[in-house]
């Protein structure tokens, strides 16, 4: 495949590295307890919270662009809410003037289907919330690595990228195009890591994987400008959640 100028050294060869395995289940630090509803529109004020709005969410105020609802998800998520987003969505409702927050983001599928002016969305996963800025700021260079990736898509592949995936080598965009693979490649759309924080989930049996387009990651980054992409603990990802604002708790 020829490269663009945006994809030019953004991708790595593919070299088999020494397998990892293990079998512990990936687990975020901690839930909210006594949640009654997933959908908590936040009555507290800010100083009454103890803290201040931070300064990203006085930038994403300035900026009310993310009305495109083309963009749809784009990885298949264990527990996401693809299915239910319509109506999650529908219960919601408008966001009037406030920021729409979601700490548990995995496939973002409540998010695409909403109608928001400012958002921010976070995630533990470190290696998720690289894919979501990646595809935000360059999706030409991710496609351009995912599309090298799934050439000869087979078992053996799989596994390679999973070895160069857990070695922590390559650049973001091909941490960002691993991602993706290993998502559609991998068993289930489990995420999951052992002890040592290695993904080791198997290859599953699909020989054609339904991968994202350049037109799909390209709406994407479209509805991402002026999002705040976060990895953090959900806590103080919502710490800065005002009165107005809309917080949507999923968690695993």
């Amino acid at each position: 495949m020829k490269k663009t100028a945006a994809m030019e050294g953004s991708c790595a060869s593919l070299e088999a590295c020494d397998s990892v395995g293990g079998d512990k289940l990936y687990e975020p630090s901690s839930l909210l307890e006594n949640l009654k509803n997933p959908c908590v529109r936040m009555q507290s004020s800010a100083e009454n919270m103890g803290m201040s709005r931070p300064k990203i969410v006085q930038a994403l105020q300035e900026g009310r662009v993310l009305k495109n609802k083309s963009a749809k998800p784009f990885l298949k998520w264990a527990g996401g809410k693809y299915k239910l987003a319509r109506e999650i969505s529908d219960y919601i409702g408008v966001i009037d003037g406030g920021t729409y927050y979601e700490p548990f983001l995995g496939g973002a599928s409540v998010f695409f289907s909403l109608d928001v002016s400012s958002a921010v969305l976070s995630d533990e996963n470190e290696r998720l919330i690289n894919t979501y800025q990646c595809i935000r700021d360059n999706p030409a260079s991710v496609h351009g690595c995912l599309s090298e990736v799934v050439s000869g898509h087979s078992s053996d592949r799989y596994y390679s990228v999973r070895d160069l995936f857990n070695a922590g080598i390559g650049s973001k965009y091909d941490r960002a195009a691993w991602f993706i693979y290993l998502n559609k490649a991998g068993f289930n759309g489990v995420y999951r890591v052992n002890q040592r924080g290695h993904y080791n989930v198997p290859a599953g049996n699909r020989e054609t994987l339904s991968l994202p387009t350049m037109e799909d990651l390209r709406a994407v980054s479209e509805r991402l400008k002026n999002v705040a992409l976060v990895h953090s603990d959900f806590e103080l990802a919502v710490g800065s959640a005002d009165k107005g604002d809309v917080v949507y708790l999923d968690p695993p």
